[in-house]
């Protein structure tokens, strides 16, 4: 794995909506395209032996996403079958470009360290340097080479949390307090969330008892020279005008909900949400203020899109998910525990773009098709990879083989 081809995997879907894009799709599609060439590259020169049970999963997922299209379509009249249609080709030129990842990854497990680290403080430095005034293109919401802070912040998450599971004891709170301290600076809600995540799966419970007493009187000297408004006013949910942030949110479980009750537990098909489907009482308070375009078609967090794209079979993964989540959490916070020792930095990374994407799930998320989606499916493939396919191929030295 390359810094410089994970590098891009990050920030090209982001550079896209920045000349105009309406979403991370396009950007991504440069990237994914030339990872699929390498992909099939790669197949070709180590036959099916490379997948293993992937080879089975791959088929199954994808006729499992067409059928449900399908019969979407013969449901409803107003399906947009042309955005399906796309979208689905998409879909396996994504999955082949994460798988292709995924595999690069079998390399040097300390060329994958260096690659990720890259990364991280190619990251950390666009935070710095918006904190100290620059903003790319005149644009007063763009972080380095992010369009908005929250895209910015499901990128840059996944990253923090894998140098702080890995870093010694002294590195770990550096870089907590490098990431609290970008936070308070860019006013984002979905990182200052996941910095606080990313605290709490890798320190000690004294450790973590031990931050908030210190954190108590540091936050209330801050809140005479900082401007605090920003994060109460999407924590109040009880307001009777709520921030719009706030109501997009809401708007969001709603619509899941209502898709997931009037399509029967159906849904309503792939990439389907905002072309039809049900409006409550908060979408209808968006569009009382010509708001109802908001995360029209993303739903503002991926279980809102995925619950009512998929209905019931949406909901059985993210249980699934919700399970796996557990488990990869505690190896991680056990690792983090040992001062970074592992054997191997690849299953670090993969398990922390897995856990972090909880955030886009459930938080705020741009869709499928996205650079944090890309990094999930590419740990997808990692934990379903078979063991034999994570460690480089080699030929056996004159004594190994007498």
């Amino acid at each position: 794995m390359t810094g410089l081809a994970l590098l891009a995997a990050v920030v090209v879907p982001s550079l896209g909506l920045k000349f105009g894009a309406s979403n991370m799709a396009s950007g991504l599609l440069l990237v994914v395209g030339l990872y699929v060439f390498l992909f099939a590259a790669l197949c070709a020169l180590h036959g099916p032996r490379l997948l293993g049970k992937l080879a089975f999963i791959f088929p199954v997922v994808l006729a499992v996403v067409y059928a449900q299209g399908v019969l979407s379509f013969f449901i409803n009249t107003t399906f947009n079958m042309d955005r399906f249609l796309q979208s689905y080709v998409f879909l396996i030129i994504y999955v082949l470009g994460a798988s292709f990842l995924a595999f690069l990854a079998q390399g040097s497990k300390y060329k994958a360290d260096f690659a990720v680290k890259f990364v991280f403080y190619v990251l950390l430095l666009s935070g710095l340097a918006t904190i100290l005034g620059y903003r790319a293109m005149g644009n007063p919401s763009a972080v380095g080479f992010f369009s908005e802070n929250s895209h910015y912040a499901l990128s840059f998450l996944p990253f923090l949390l894998y140098m702080v599971v890995l870093s010694s004891w002294r590195k770990k709170w550096f870089f907590l307090f490098m990431g609290f301290l970008i936070t308070f600076n860019l006013q984002s809600m979905t990182l200052l969330f996941g910095v606080i995540t990313v605290t709490i799966f890798t320190l000690r419970l004294r450790q973590l008892v031990f931050l908030s007493i210190i954190a108590i009187p540091i936050l209330m000297v801050a809140m005479d020279y900082m401007d605090f408004e920003y994060y109460s006013s999407r924590l109040d949910f009880m307001n009777p005008n709520p921030n719009l942030s706030v109501l997009s949110f809401m708007n969001g479980w709603e619509r899941a909900y209502l898709n997931l009750k009037d399509s029967y537990g159906i849904g309503l098909g792939f990439q389907q949400l905002g072309f039809f489907g049900s409006e409550g009482k908060i979408f209808e308070a968006l569009r009382a203020v010509n708001a109802e375009n908001l995360n029209l078609f993303d739903g503002s967090f991926v279980a809102s899109k995925l619950i009512s794209e998929f209905g019931i079979l949406a909901v059985m993964l993210l249980v699934a998910y919700l399970v796996y989540l557990a488990r990869s959490v505690r190896w991680l916070h056990e690792v983090s525990m040992k001062g970074g020792e592992t054997v191997d930095y690849r299953k670090v990374f993969f398990q922390a773009c897995f856990v972090m994407f909880f955030i886009d799930l459930f938080l705020r998320g741009t869709g499928y098709f996205s650079s944090p989606g890309f990094l999930f499916i590419a740990s997808l493939v990692w934990i379903w990879m078979p063991p034999v396919s994570r460690t480089p191929l080699r030929i056996p030295s004159d004594d190994e083989q007498g």
